[in-house]
């Protein structure tokens, strides 16, 4: 693998991982404080990750690598959810 094809993956992972961090840190915002403005972080987050994947896309990243850093980052979020609240 190249170097910076192994940076590409390096840094879509970190992404994968921060968006899913951020999405985890609005949850826990939600179930600490009760507060009705979960929609807010919602759209925060949905609007976050559609501007990722612009970015992702105007960067030249192919459709498979972005799909995958969308799975991983989904698949994290349920992961650390489940952790702290079941």
């Amino acid at each position: 693998m190249k170097k910076t094809q192994c940076n590409t993956w390096i840094f879509l992972v970190f992404g994968a991982l921060g968006l899913a961090l951020v999405g985890f840190g609005g949850v826990m915002f939600i179930e600490i404080h009760h507060t009705k403005g979960y929609l807010t972080v919602v759209f925060a987050l949905i609007i976050t990750s559609i501007y990722i994947e612009y970015l992702e896309r105007k960067a030249g990243i192919s459709k498979k690598m972005i799909w995958i850093r969308g799975g991983v980052s989904i698949l994290i979020l349920i992961i650390l959810t489940f952790f702290f609240f079941v």
